[in-house]
């Protein structure tokens, strides 16, 4: 499987930010930050200060959806919005914080504790702060991804309380672990924590009983964990580009498996013809996993 593009509903044009064309129009300058790169290609669209930007969006927020996404909002931007995002938050389902200088989540986002949907990725994040998640009950979606600087996901953060959680994305980071807490989600289906540097999963992911699709690919794991086995509802595993040497047992007897990458993992031996002609799953798994494989 491979890694997903990162989600942006970003619009660049051919014009030049300063419509100058022919010497005309003032001096170019050169962005100093992503957003302002990105700001200046959509020829300026979010004028004004990110503060300026956000307090519009609040009024023209629909009481469901706050979008606040590409704004160029810093953490000291959004701690001074807030009093005005606090009035919505027990009735937002979607906050939108995409694409910003984020280096912080705060615990305040708890307060919106009918969100369903909370999307964080694309800031270059470093902490989760403890309690951001508490109390969302309601979250089905969660996306912290493409945070190059975020190394941990701590329990603190109250993740074992989004019992309704079902997508979490968690993809180019720094991540070294992720929480047991998530494995033992009830509604957990998909997992996407590619591009990270995870060197093991832990056997608590044998809790993840709905769980069908699991991409860690590109990251530092050397072997996978027995008890993954244990994930009846599997479908798509991949785990490519890592640093494994054999797959489990267990892992080939999975059901409902169907697609399995392992590519790019030079410690493990590659598949013989009748392997490659079987073109199949299970029969990839349990010839990596060290079991005999009809010619």
């Amino acid at each position: 499987m491979e890694d997903p593009a990162a989600p942006s509903n970003v619009t660049t044009t051919a014009a030049d930010a300063n419509g100058c064309t022919g010497g005309c129009g003032p001096a170019l300058t050169t962005p100093s930050t992503l957003q302002q790169y990105v700001s200046a290609l959509d020829g300026g669209a979010a004028a004004g200060s990110p503060l300026d930007a956000a307090r519009r969006a609040l009024s023209e927020c629909d009481g469901s959806t706050l979008d606040l996404s590409q704004l160029g909002l810093s953490d000291a931007d959004l701690a001074t919005l807030w009093p005005l995002v606090a009035p919505l938050a027990p009735r937002l389902t979607t906050l939108n914080l995409f694409f910003n200088e984020l280096t912080l989540l705060p615990a305040c986002v708890a307060e919106c504790s009918r969100l369903e949907r909370l999307l964080v990725g694309a800031n270059p994040l470093t902490t989760l702060a403890p309690g951001c998640l508490a109390g969302l009950t309601a979250l089905t979606f969660l996306d912290v991804g493409y945070s190059d600087a975020l190394t941990t996901f701590p329990a603190e953060t109250g993740i074992g309380s989004c019992t309704a959680l079902t997508i979490l994305r968690a993809g180019n980071g720094r991540l070294s672990a992720l929480p047991d807490d998530l494995w033992a989600l009830p509604a957990l289906t998909e997992v996407h924590a590619y591009g990270n540097c995870l060197t093991s999963l832990g056997d608590a992911i044998g809790a993840a009983r709905r769980l069908t699709v699991l991409n860690v690919g590109r990251n530092g794991l050397t072997s996978l964990p027995s008890r993954l086995g244990e994930c009846g509802a599997l479908q798509v595993l991949a785990a490519y580009e890592n640093a494994l040497t054999g797959i489990p047992r267990s892992v080939a007897a999975l059901p409902r498996l169907r697609v399995l990458n392992v590519d790019f993992n030079q410690g493990l031996p590659p598949p013989p013809p009748a392997v490659r002609r079987a073109a199949d799953a299970k029969v990839l798994a349990l010839f990596l996993s060290g079991g005999e494989v009809a010619a």
